[in-house]
């Protein structure tokens, strides 16, 4: 058995997707396996893959219902010990992160192993490292790119498929609430690309963390809630996006990296 399941899932990427792959096969710490899962994309990602597939363990391309349906096709292929996402476009801080990362003793009481991520915006990069004590405040404290979880947790619960963009927040939050042990590392882990389909889809994204956290989705709350967004969001759709890049670097200015 390797000590890690390293997953990609990816459709119609073919611009981002070898960075990706070489970030993983670029690792010193090498006792991984390697999976891609592709929805059987047609913009030329499998022929990026095929270039590469002497780096990669496993490669399946077929249609699938989303995102979260290809990780669970990966969870079925998965033999790690432990499993990581890094979807198309994401890559790891480093060449030596798992290296870095393995050098942590996880007992077998450890379920879920987190690490700090660095955002990676058109402007520039920051780097958010998860408060403590760790907490589901109405979203996920840490990235599912810059996270490890017991691939036999994964295997006994796969990703809800009802969850089209917070999947994965429903799923940690259910080990957070169940008792499940998290060990948190002083490590960045993942950069993680800012431009994936939950940040273009915050309507979808508010309803669904509004599903999660039992807030009432039928409430005045929600509906203004809602409101906001569609305004916010068609607002910055009028406007240029350097200057929409310029905001939210202003705001981001304190935590600027790289």
């Amino acid at each position: 058995m390797k000590t890690i399941s390293i997953v990609t899932v990816v459709y119609n990427d073919c611009y981002n997707i070898e960075k990706t792959i070489l970030s993983v096969a670029n690792q010193t710490f090498k006792d991984f396996e390697y999976i891609v899962v592709d929805g059987n994309s047609t913009d030329g990602t499998q022929a990026v893959v095929y270039s590469h597939q002497d780096k990669v363990t496993t490669f399946i391309s077929e249609p699938d219902c989303g995102i979260y349906d290809a990780m669970n096709k990966a969870i079925d292929l998965a033999s790690g010990e432990w499993i990581l996402f890094m979807n198309s476009g994401d890559t790891f801080y480093g060449d030596d992160t798992l290296e870095e990362l393995f050098k942590n003793d996880f007992d077998s009481s450890i379920d879920i192993v987190f690490g700090d991520t660095v955002y990676v915006y058109k402007w520039g990069k920051t780097l958010e490292v998860t408060p403590q004590p760790l907490a589901f405040k109405y979203n996920l404290p840490f990235t599912h790119q810059s996270s490890m979880v017991r691939t036999r947790l994964l295997k006994e619960r796969k990703f809800d498929l009802s969850y089209k963009i917070l999947a994965d927040l429903e799923s940690f939050y259910y080990f957070y609430k169940n008792n499940y042990k998290f060990l948190q590392v002083d490590l960045i882990i993942s950069n993680y690309d800012m431009s994936g389909f939950s940040f273009t889809h915050p309507t979808l994204l508010y309803e669904e963390n509004a599903r999660i956290f039992g807030r009432n989705s039928c409430g005045v709350r929600h509906v203004i809630m809602l409101f906001l967004i569609r305004v916010k969001y068609s607002i910055m759709g009028i406007i240029p996006s350097s200057v929409v890049d310029s905001i939210r670097k202003y705001k981001k200015r304190s935590k600027i990296v790289g």
